[in-house]
């Protein structure tokens, strides 16, 4: 097979479908010819496979070097009438901290009750696909699903029907089950409001898109002259790269990040302890359990390669800005 793509010859070869030999080749072929692998006779012991994963990495090692960020490359052979193979590299957030925003929340509060909810839902989904960080809406996310899933609904509204002993004519707002079930004393999803308030984590419409606004207003106040600036420089990053956050949902490991506490102390804040309870319910991040990617790329050809390392520099700079940030935020609020 190799030598009919032209390749050096000395591959070891064991059993395999005959498609994925045929598409490892293929796209070494590709790599060689575009440049972004070295053309190299096989080590003793590479197959196909390996050569082009040991030949790209050894290439491309000091740009696939990103700063706190773990790349797990592999090649990925898709099963078609056109079978193809491409260098696969799931991004994995490897570093994070814990953040103190108790004094600058206090803070903001005294200044713009809404200022400080409103910064971190937009870093939260600003930050997704770069540095991304843990907050209440992660928290309450995953403690409804993990507490009040579909199949908690299903069965609590059964229970109001056959408490009312009638039959409805449209089924019960939320609202309406949620304080039925108040008024039993059983738990609802509307109680994680008082360990998780809103106001830590979200904030009016309105209040959101002013935001860049109020915070030049408040500039005095460390950090946020350089949240306005990250902000603003994520806004001009490519729409693609913007991802949403799955793991509550997929039951996946959020990852080492970076989680905000903002009530309580230091070691008993809420959110710290959902995250904490997370990790110890799924397992070790990167070794027993599946881990959130940041992001998955592949390269084919020399277009593919580029983006993949604009994503790459665009992750290390905006990790870098994010630290200052985040720096600047936990100093501690002014008077």
């Amino acid at each position: 097979m190799p030598r009919a793509h032209r390749l050096p010859t000395g591959y070891v070869t064991r059993p395999v479908q005959e498609g994925v030999m045929d598409a490892a080749c293929t796209l070494a072929l590709q790599l060689t010819q575009a440049g972004l692998i070295p053309r190299r006779a096989p080590r003793p012991g590479e197959t196909p496979e390996s050569y082009i994963l040991n030949s790209y990495v050894e290439t491309w090692r000091t740009d696939l070097s990103t700063p706190d960020v773990l790349l797990d490359v592999t090649l990925l052979c898709g099963y078609s009438q056109h079978n193809t193979a491409t260098i696969g590299m799931e991004v994995l957030p490897q570093s994070g901290r814990v953040l103190d925003l108790r004094a600058l929340r206090a803070d903001l509060r005294a200044r713009d009750r809404h200022l400080f909810g409103a910064l971190m839902f937009t870093l939260r989904a600003a930050l997704a696909p770069y540095q991304p960080v843990f907050t209440g809406q992660d928290a309450v996310q995953g403690e409804e699903a993990l507490r009040f899933g579909e199949m908690w609904w299903d069965d609590h509204l059964e229970a109001l029907s056959e408490a009312e002993h009638a039959e409805r004519t449209q089924e019960p707002r939320a609202r309406d089950l949620c304080g039925w079930l108040q008024r039993q004393g059983a738990p609802t999803p509307y109680d994680l409001g008082r360990t998780y308030p809103m106001d830590t984590w979200t904030a009016p419409d309105d209040v959101a898109r002013s935001l860049q606004a109020r915070l030049h207003a408040h500039r005095a106040v460390p950090g946020l002259t350089e949240a306005a600036d990250l902000l603003a420089h994520l806004a001009t990053l490519p729409f693609e790269w913007r991802t949403t956050r799955a793991w509550a949902e997929d039951r996946l490991h959020p990852g080492v990040i970076d989680v905000v506490i903002c009530q309580d102390t230091p070691d008993r804040d809420p959110v710290l302890e959902f995250h904490r309870d997370v990790t110890d319910m799924l397992g070790i991040p990167h070794t027993e359990s599946t881990v959130e990617s940041l992001a998955m790329l592949e390269v084919r050809d020399w277009a593919s390669h580029e983006a993949a390392l604009k994503y790459l520099r665009a992750v290390a700079d905006v990790q870098a800005r994010t630290r200052l940030m985040w720096d600047a935020l936990t100093r501690g609020a002014t008077s």
